[in-house]
């Protein structure tokens, strides 16, 4: 498909139509396999040093374990495992009841410290500088309200909200409902507040509205940030540049390059409306993963971006990398 066309011509409707099916294909194929991989729930135990040294004890005495069978264990990870979870207790000497009882016991210490996750949570956070800890609890806070808005009436399948669950109360009338769900709103709203543009020095450049100036000096470089900024708005700001016109020989993106980019991208992003994931792409990627999955990709992508053609389904989701 990507051999049929040229570099900066649009495909033609048969061309768009071929590329619409292979893609569709693919998305369900795709889509299909992601029902059969394990899903991890995470996030119900927030993260404390209380909570994660019986968890890290836990992981070495498992590998403890499994070493004194005979599997096969890197001297590296059983070090690292050993240093992480505070061990210093000789395991030459201990029979295998006795590394049993160790596991017992961190594993007794985890569900103890588990059931005050919460506490142990704030504690942390007051351990930290004061930036720090108040944008932590303002991205959890609005982390726990988002949660709250999606278990609205299931997914929201309808555009009318009959009834919201607050606090295991039911608000029925709109009042109530408003109520609950004002901080929601006010949260999302206030979420950039914290961004390095909407703070000192930089806010005092650009303005909350832009300034037409000091633009177009990023756009052709000339613009010297000030020396208080963050060094990713730095960044952020050396790459605003405009470049020149890419020759058309330059538009064909290898699978290397391809692979490069998918791995350093996060996971955790927002995929397409297509249901498709980064995980997906990042696991087609992999290093362990079958070449041709990448190949398909990177060409996919070439054709995208040589012809400057959108697909409808799922590839809008690694649109980004180029």
């Amino acid at each position: 498909m990507e051999a049929s066309t040229q570099p900066g011509i649009p495909l033609t409707a048969a061309q768009a139509k071929e590329a619409e099916a292979i893609d569709l294909l693919k998305t369900k194929a795709m889509l299909r396999a992601q029902k059969k991989c394990k899903h991890l729930y995470m996030g119900t135990v927030s993260f404390s040093e209380a909570v994660d040294l019986p968890r890290k004890c836990i992981q070495f005495w498992t590998t403890a374990m499994r070493r004194r069978k005979g599997c096969k264990v890197s001297v590296n990870l059983w070090k690292h495992q050993k240093k992480k979870a505070k061990v210093d207790v000789p395991t030459r000497g201990m029979t295998d009841e006795d590394l049993e009882a160790q596991l017992r016991l961190a594993r007794r210490d985890y569900r103890t410290a588990k059931k005050d996750h919460e506490q142990h949570r704030d504690t942390f956070l007051d351990t930290l500088d004061k930036k720090v800890r108040d944008r932590l609890r303002r991205v959890e806070q609005a982390r726990r309200l988002g949660m709250v808005a999606r278990a609205i009436n299931g997914k929201l399948d309808s555009l009318s909200v009959l009834r919201v669950e607050h606090n295991g109360v039911q608000c029925e009338t709109q009042a109530a409902i408003e109520a609950a769900l004002f901080p929601i709103n006010k949260a999302k709203v206030h979420s950039s507040e914290d961004t390095d543009f909407l703070q000192p020095p930089l806010v005092d450049v650009f303005g909350y509205r832009g300034n037409e100036a000091i633009e177009n000096q990023v756009l052709q470089g000339t613009y010297v940030p000030p020396a208080s900024a963050s060094r990713h708005a730095k960044v952020f700001l050396s790459q605003c540049t405009l470049t020149e016109d890419i020759p058309l020989s330059d538009t064909a993106i290898s699978t290397a390059n391809h692979n490069s980019a998918w791995r350093k991208a996060k996971e955790a992003t927002t995929g397409s409306k297509s249901n498709l994931m980064f995980a997906m792409y990042k696991a087609a990627a992999a290093k362990q993963a079958d070449l041709l999955l990448a190949q398909f990709d990177a060409s996919q992508r070439s054709l995208s971006y040589a012809n400057s053609y959108s697909f409808l389904y799922g590839n809008s989701v690694w649109m980004f990398n180029c």
